[in-house]
């Protein structure tokens, strides 16, 4: 899989897509107070996120690394880098994010060599 940094165009596809039940939860994680906030957020180097394309260079989705990888009521007393995860909802429920996690962790040690990881799912 490919791993580039978040551009302005693809923020702004990924902010506008809504995910079908059961996945609709994580519509309500795109927005922070507006669209253009959003994107810069996305954009912004300092949050580290990324777009995901498989072999093909065919969009998957996106992931982050830090704090934004947190979700809300999660457990975050121990030493981790948090990994936050989005499919392109033609993905979701696919089985498509065991390999996208997989190739995300690997890219994650190469480029932050963190002790441990921690996803947590919403």
């Amino acid at each position: 899989m490919h791993f580039t940094p978040m551009q302005r165009q693809k923020a702004e596809q990924i902010i506008h897509c809504r995910y079908p039940e059961p996945y609709d939860i994580y519509n309500i994680y795109f927005m922070k107070e507006s669209i253009k906030e959003t994107v810069d957020i996305f954009v912004d180097p300092y949050q580290a996120y990324y777009e995901i394309y498989d072999k093909t260079y065919t969009f998957l989705g996106f992931c982050c690394f830090g704090n934004d990888g947190q979700v809300p009521g999660g457990d975050y007393c121990t030493d981790a880098l948090d990994i936050g995860l989005g499919l392109d909802p033609a993905f979701t429920g696919k089985w498509a994010g065991h390999s996208v996690l997989s190739s995300l962790i690997e890219f994650g040690n190469k480029r932050f060599a963190p002790p441990n990881f921690r996803a947590t799912i919403a």
